[in-house]
């Protein structure tokens, strides 16, 4: 069976049509040619004109190949070698390049001499072929990106690319999930939804494609670049037998940062009658989109932030460095009142020091309106209920999830509750309530089978168990049926009394980057928001350490706290480091899907 990924032969780039390459261009002539001109084995308009030493002129392809096998002049039968053809005076040639044909695709007239330059630049319908095997698209090359990016014939074999978007496609069991946790959703700074880790029992790791830090751009067609966190859960717990995702692997090429570049985020607001005023373009020994220029009394420039040369790295939280520019263009003309940019600068020298002496400092106070729905700590009433049983031998009747391992670090919650134990009879405990202590012996910093004993031990022979609890969301209730797994989300939303912070030290070359990309801050789009890991760069520090991921806060950088800090002088703290980063972190596990 052929691969996905054999690439068919595409039309010529020099006369736009599909032929072999043992086969002569084709063209079509708009006028009549004159006989002299017309190659007298294939009866065509010479191309490439070569003269025998009995002055005949001919095609080059043409009578390459006839002397090769009579070894003579096709017309007066002299004998005649391939090495005594010569090429025909320049005069000869710029008459026949002067011919006017037709170009395929648009059927613009021109000379035979410039639809070479028409086709690779110009035409506006040059025709391509799909780049996977089986597939018979044959459409105009502006839409053969978007054509590969939903191709049927490249979803099942097509693999992840860094720095591109992939559309892969595989198979789920009856009541199989895919087998990933998620973070991320446009009610936090991550605003994408990216894969935080991926499970040994599940679909995702039958099929060996997806990773820790790719981005889902897409479920079953549907978009979830820019959703809520549910939206983007409920896509994915739905998806069923074939299930299809747009995926975005990030290249390594942005864990190359120069230590003389910085990353600033800006956000700017458009005005009505206003022109945005962005001039951008594309480098040809850089990846990316460029600003070429910011126009006078433009929304961009009465901003004064941008400047030209900076590299736009994100557009309303889209990675754009594998995007041509026409598309950047496009994404500046989408219907939305502001335009959130992240771009990356060469440092001034004044930066260059400021980031060497920085010391991180409380910010000063200030009023950020936030743009987007966001996510922050709610308090929630902590009390304590005591279940009384029935007899001293009966069970309570609900399950337990949480606890201390070596991957994670979360309280110990209640997953379920059976309707005819004594908890569920006595209604005084939910579904998602943390609990903090049962018969006042605390369940902190305790294994989850360590929590279960002092439960077991509290409950055996006893006619009374009092738990000491953090009431659930509200949102949370109600779910006694079946075992409840929280979201990212409900973690996030923990009161600041629950704290699952850790400590982890990265070693560093002194010139090397830690490896990651953050987002947050007290400046960001959502309000005053946590510094968050974004992005762990594959074959990076941190991503080699496997002690970091994507959706994790971090709280401390070297003592230097990060709690209240703007996203710019997070950034300082984090390139200040020599060659071991002590981070504090709070990790809390994704959405299972």
């Amino acid at each position: 069976m052929a691969s996905a990924m054999q690439y068919v032969e595409s039309a010529c780039a020099k006369c736009g049509r599909e032929h072999s390459h043992t086969e002569n261009h084709e063209y079509e002539y708009k006028d009549t040619v004159d006989d002299d001109m017309n190659c007298h084995i294939c009866l065509a308009p010479i191309l490439d004109p070569l003269d025998t030493k009995c002055g005949h002129t001919f095609c080059d392809l043409c009578i390459t190949q006839t002397v090769k096998a009579i070894k003579m002049c096709p017309l007066d039968r002299k004998p005649t070698r391939i090495e005594e053809l010569r090429e025909s005076n320049y005069a000869f040639k710029r008459l026949l390049d002067k011919l006017k044909v037709e170009c395929p695709n648009c059927s613009a007239g021109m000379e035979r001499g410039q639809l070479e330059g028409h086709l690779q630049g110009r035409c506006r319908s040059k025709r391509v072929r799909c780049t996977y095997a089986g597939c018979q698209w044959n459409g105009p090359e502006r839409e053969h990106a978007d054509h590969v990016e939903t191709c049927e014939f490249g979803f099942k074999n097509a693999s992840i690319k860094n720095g591109a978007k992939t559309t892969i496609e595989f198979e789920m069991e009856e009541g199989e999930l895919i087998g990933i946790s998620v973070v991320g959703g446009n009610e936090t700074p991550l605003i994408a939804i990216m894969v935080q880790e991926v499970f040994q029992n599940g679909a995702a790791k039958r099929d060996k494609r997806l990773k820790a830090g790719d981005i889902i751009l897409k479920v079953n067609d549907m978009d979830i670049q820019d959703v809520q966190h549910v939206v983007a859960k409920n896509a994915l717990s739905s998806a069923k037998g074939t299930i299809k995702l747009m995926v975005y692997r990030e290249q390594r090429e942005m864990d190359k940062f120069s230590s003389n570049l910085e990353l600033k985020r800006v956000s700017i607001m458009k005005n009505k009658g206003v022109p945005l005023g962005i001039s951008i373009s594309g480098k040809k020994k850089q990846p990316g989109v460029f600003i070429v220029n910011v126009t006078p009394d433009s929304v961009a420039a009465r901003d004064r932030r941008l400047k030209a040369h900076d590299r736009i790295v994100e557009v309303n939280g889209r990675r754009v460095n594998q995007i041509p520019p026409a598309r950047v263009s496009e994404l500046f003309k989408q219907n939305n009142r502001q335009i959130n940019l992240l771009i990356a600068r060469e440092k001034s020298e004044q930066s260059r020091r400021n980031s060497k002496d920085f010391e991180s400092s409380v910010a000063a106070e200030a009023t950020y309106q936030p743009l987007r729905l966001a996510v922050i700590p709610r308090a929630r009433a902590e009390k304590t209920v005591v279940i009384k049983k029935c007899s001293s031998s009966e069970k309570l009747g609900m399950s337990l999830a949480g606890g201390i391992s070596p991957k994670v670090n979360i309280p110990i919650y209640v997953s379920k509750i059976g309707p005819d134990g004594c908890v569920g009879r006595s209604g005084q405990l939910n579904v998602g309530d943390i609990i903090l202590a049962v018969d006042g012996k605390k369940l902190s910093d305790l294994s989850h089978q360590e929590c279960l004993d002092k439960v077991q031990k509290a409950n055996k022979n006893s006619r009374q168990v009092s738990f000491k609890v953090i009431e659930a969301d509200d949102i949370e209730n109600g779910g006694n049926g079946n075992s409840y797994h929280p979201s990212w989300l409900k973690w996030l939303a923990l009161p600041p009394q629950i704290d699952n912070s850790k400590k982890v030290s990265l070693q560093k070359a002194k010139e090397e980057s830690l490896g990651f990309i953050i987002t947050g801050g007290i400046d960001s789009s959502h309000g005053p928001q946590p510094i968050f890991i974004q992005t762990v760069m594959p074959g990076g520090v941190a991503y080699k350490s496997k002690l970091l991921k994507c959706g994790d806060i971090i709280v401390k950088v070297n003592d230097n706290p990060l709690t209240r800090v703007s996203h710019e002088q997070a950034l300082q703290v984090l390139r200040g480091v020599k060659e071991k980063a002590d981070l504090v972190i709070k990790s809390w596990p994704g959405t299972l899907v």
